[in-house]
């Protein structure tokens, strides 16, 4: 739903599989429709465990030192934006998101394909 399709374009190019980009295609779509939006509080519980499932799955060298470090600065910006908008349940939900990726063991991690 997030970072989903960014975890299956790798696997298919660690498979030994090329991607291919179709300049013409078109696809419309309805940015968080299915979640109510950007600042729905289902969106940013996904948004952020997807997010760091993904990263604790494919870091690799110094993106061990360097992804910890963006998503912190990420998350203070997601923190501050939905304060100032006062949307608590989000904001607790994004928090949650954050601490279930974070927490998940290894395996799981891995189980975001």
């Amino acid at each position: 739903m997030y970072y989903e399709d960014l975890d299956f374009c790798l696997r298919v190019r660690e498979a030994g599989y090329r991607l291919i980009l179709v300049p013409k295609a078109h696809l419309w779509h309805k940015v968080s429709q299915s979640t109510g939006g950007e600042i729905n509080p289902t969106e940013r519980y996904y948004m952020a465990l997807s997010s760091v499932m993904y990263f604790r799955k494919h870091m690799r060298g110094v993106q061990i030192l360097l992804i910890p470090l963006y998503r912190f600065l990420s998350a203070l910006r997601w923190t501050l934006k939905l304060i100032t908008k006062q949307e608590w349940t989000s904001l607790a939900a994004y928090w949650r998101g954050l601490f279930m990726g974070w927490s998940a063991k290894r395996r799981q991690a891995s189980s975001l394909s």
